[in-house]
């Protein structure tokens, strides 16, 4: 990522803020995957929320080409949960899907309410919950945020 000209690196050996690339590797990565995206953008006249769709895999996210581990072996994640926020920079609502770990269903969580859900609903409500459900009188827009990935079990033979 190149560090943009309101952002500089400082340089211990020069002492000088100058532009920079930081670049990050992954030896291992842990059971359970969260990745929290960064939704909102600053700036010093200005504090915004961003829309940009958030295309995601729902099974078999490989993280393998990120590890510079070379014994590591095949890392894939299935998703067993997704974050989602309506609303702006002021205030809004959250709501979750999520799958549960013993009956292998997925489940919409609304405040106090809870119901089942599809993987279509997961897809599609991440992106435009009017797509999810027609008979939804607001317009609203939701974007995801956190997404939560279980590693597969590994199955030696």
């Amino acid at each position: 990522e190149k560090l943009g000209a309101e952002d500089p690196w400082y340089c211990p050996n020069c002492k000088e803020h100058q532009q920079a690339t930081k670049k990050l590797d992954l030896w291992s990565l842990p059971p359970v995957l969260v990745v929290h995206l960064k939704r909102f953008s600053y700036s010093r006249y200005m504090r915004d929320k961003l829309d940009t769709l958030v295309d995601f895999p729902i099974n078999d996210l490989d993280m393998s080409e990120f590890l510079i581990n070379p014994n590591a072996g095949p890392c894939r994640y299935n998703l067993i949960a997704v974050s989602n926020h309506y609303g702006g920079m002021g205030g809004g609502h959250y709501t979750a899907f999520a799958k549960n770990k013993d009956d292998g269903k997925w489940y919409y969580f609304d405040d106090s309410s809870v119901s089942t859900a599809s993987e279509d609903q997961i897809v599609c409500w991440a992106h435009n919950p009017l797509k999810a459900s027609e008979s939804r009188r607001e317009v609203c827009w939701c974007t995801c945020g956190k997404f939560f990935w279980r590693k597969e079990k590994m199955i030696l033979l």
